[in-house]
């Protein structure tokens, strides 16, 4: 596998499971994160535009990052007659969707209030298991496509 499919593969995962985590975490059980935090002049985030302006630069962000990984993924996937391996191409995505969520849990625990330590740190744990049931897919996805 390519370090172009692999890096696709961690960047389309990166954005569709911040996507998914950020709908989750702040969409459906209402609890904001970063966005709570201060602007560059210090006044707190708290008015409804503020929290809607952090939450579209996230929101486009990380759609962003999908879009490159699919670039990425399409042009690794023109390289030879081979389709690309799903459980590794999979597995690198469960990795990049475990990777922005240990980070955003990381940089919350920063900012956090004792009362959201515990769901914070959850957040971390999840992105520390989305990552290693993706590296299992990845050794696994291997192993079966070097078989065919």
């Amino acid at each position: 596998m390519t370090r172009t499919v692999r890096l696709g593969g961690i960047l389309f995962g990166a954005g569709v499971g911040g996507f998914l985590t950020a709908m989750a975490v702040s969409q459906i059980l209402r609890w904001r994160s970063l966005a709570d935090g201060t602007r560059e002049d210090g006044l707190p985030v708290t008015d409804v535009h503020g929290l809607a302006v952090a939450a579209s630069v996230v929101q486009v962000s990380i759609w962003i990052l999908a879009m490159v990984g699919i670039g990425l993924l399409w042009h690794g996937s023109d390289r030879g007659d081979r389709p690309l391996p799903g459980r590794a191409v999979g597995g690198w995505a469960l990795v990049g969707w475990g990777t922005v969520t240990g980070v955003l849990g990381l940089a919350d625990l920063l900012v956090a209030t004792d009362a959201r330590r515990a769901l914070d740190t959850a957040l971390v744990v999840a992105g520390l298991v989305l990552v290693g049931l993706g590296l299992r897919l990845v050794r696994t996805g291997g192993r079966e496509s070097a078989a065919r």
